[in-house]
């Protein structure tokens, strides 16, 4: 199934040439509607299912999957963060790190969204990441306390590294602050739940403390970093909003006024993290402020994406990390039905592209030069980047990241899906959706 964004997103879903027959238009809604919510739960599933076959169960010491057994990998790229050999580069392992706490962020807020029942399933993930080597205690180290207050910091390093190698920034601060927040929230009991707690407040008063105000960065490149440690604040906020220390609180909102001031000098800059957090701070408060926020947020993504064709830009691209971001706006907006449509056609596209699933195993995705035989069941349901992207890093492999930015998109458009009474469309979507029926 070859699909290009442009078809997906030309048209506006006002009906711009006469309605079709009313019946039949109902009829063709109803059926789309009904088509897409059949796939979208058999793919979370078959999702869900391959993250606990190949990473939850583990604790994540599978970071990545090579497509073929003859091909296998070793090291950092087969273990993982937990295991690192020596030499390894510095931003492989922070990248690593980043995958493993965004992933398993993922599936927290899965459960507490109530998308997923794999509380019991995460006590081996939360046990790796939280027990394991990358949160550790830096109150002897590099951190002292902050008016009285423990501190922690997420770090990426060898173990045979000394500690004035040991490497920190605030994207891990984040990620591990948001990571461990959505865990506690998933925890299946309460003692773990508050032992996770008080790690979040650990990592929230390092946050104040790795990342003073004078250090935050004012360049477009730095928007989606921002984004992130917004994102990471927001969590905290909407969670748990009534156990985090004043300093901590005080922090996030002065940064948030930091970051939408960002917004506004920046005004094409985008971030996927930014736009979950417009969705996590207008359910904390319902405040109008988010609300209209999220539909400026898409109409800048729109207008980004508008340009991609003529800067060469492969239109049928893995998007699952954008979707995650244009599924939380289109949670605040289901009312922008353009934004519905992208959501609906992009999670459409990616399933079909880039989900490796039984039946499709013979079509080939892109991203796949042939999958082994022997790996083909062990990969099943799992999500393949574009070849583009494959090439670029390098490899051959499914890796975390890959499927949990999917499983996350899935998520939450099968609950936009489900929220939504009917499909508006135009007449060239319902001609389209009418062809197609008439050719199957």
């Amino acid at each position: 199934l070859t699909m290009r964004l442009a078809l997906f997103l030309g048209a506006a879903w006002a009906a711009d040439s006469g309605p079709a027959e009313p019946a039949e238009a109902t009829r063709i809604q109803a059926s789309y509607k009904s088509r897409l919510e059949v796939l979208f739960d058999e793919s979370a599933n078959k999702t869900e299912n391959f993250m606990k076959r190949n990473y939850v169960g583990g604790g994540f010491w599978n970071y990545q999957i090579p497509l073929r057994e003859e091909a296998p990998l070793d090291g950092l790229q087969a273990e993982g963060c937990h295991r690192i050999p020596e030499g390894a580069n510095q931003d492989m392992i922070t990248y690593c790190t980043l995958h493993e706490l965004g992933a398993a962020g993922v599936m927290g807020e899965g459960v507490w969204r109530g998308d997923t029942s794999l509380s019991n399933d995460l006590v081996s993930v939360e046990k790796a990441l939280v027990e394991g080597h990358e949160l550790l205690d830096m109150k002897a180290k590099s951190l002292d306390r902050l008016k009285g207050l423990e501190t922690e910091a997420v770090v990426s390093r060898g173990y045979s590294q000394p500690p004035e190698k040991w490497h920190s920034t605030p994207m891990l601060q984040a990620a591990a602050l948001s990571a461990v927040v959505k865990l506690a929230a998933a925890a299946p009991t309460e003692s773990r739940k508050q032992t996770l707690i008080q790690r979040g407040r650990n990592l929230l008063v390092g946050m104040v403390m790795l990342f003073p105000k004078s250090a935050w960065p004012t360049t477009p490149q730095a928007f989606h970093s921002n984004g992130m440690v917004w994102e990471a604040l927001a969590s905290a906020q909407a969670i748990f909003p009534d156990v985090w220390p004043l300093e901590g609180l005080r922090f996030a909102t002065e940064f948030e006024g930091f970051f939408l001031t960002q917004m506004k000098k920046h005004k094409t800059a985008w971030s996927f993290a930014a736009c979950r957090a417009i969705r996590l701070r207008y359910e904390a408060t319902k405040d109008k402020k988010y609300f209209n926020l999220a539909k400026k947020a898409a109409t800048r993504f729109f207008k980004q994406m508008s340009t991609w064709e003529q800067n060469g830009i492969d239109q049928s691209m893995y998007t699952c990390g954008l979707l995650t971001g244009l599924t939380a706006l289109s949670t605040v907006r289901p009312d922008v039905t353009e934004l519905v449509s992208a959501v609906l056609k992009l999670m459409e596209k990616d399933i079909s592209l880039y989900q490796l699933r039984p039946g499709h195993a013979d079509e080939v995705p892109p991203t796949q030069d042939a999958i082994g035989e022997s790996v083909r069941e062990q990969l099943q349901g799992g999500f393949l980047r574009d070849k583009k992207q494959l090439d670029t890093e390098q490899r051959r492999t499914t890796r975390i990241d890959d499927t949990a930015q999917c499983l996350q998109a899935l998520w939450d458009a099968r609950r936009l899906l489900r929220a939504l009474g009917t499909l508006d469309m135009t007449t060239e979507e319902f001609m389209r959706l009418q062809q197609e029926e008439a050719g199957a």
